[in-house]
């Protein structure tokens, strides 16, 4: 499965915080980091899309992202 799913990315759920996955969500999934936003503060429409997996390409996407999941969870 990694040799297949490895090479993608999205962000999940990992212990009720926001983590960055590598891997297809629902098919493979490896923990790369947990960032560290509580789900607890976001909108619950941001939760879902999160239970879903959120993909991006590069750390610059990553970084939007998370800039907008942080400021939806202030």
């Amino acid at each position: 499965m990694e040799a297949l799913y490895g090479h993608l990315s999205f962000l999940g759920i990992f212990e009720d915080k926001v983590a960055v996955f590598r891997g297809k969500p629902e098919l493979y999934r490896r923990l790369v980091r947990v960032v560290g936003i509580p789900i607890s503060g976001l909108p619950d429409f941001e939760v879902r899309n999160l239970e879903r997996g959120i993909p991006f390409n590069g750390e610059e996407e990553l970084s939007l992202l998370l800039e907008s999941l942080r400021e939806r969870g202030e």
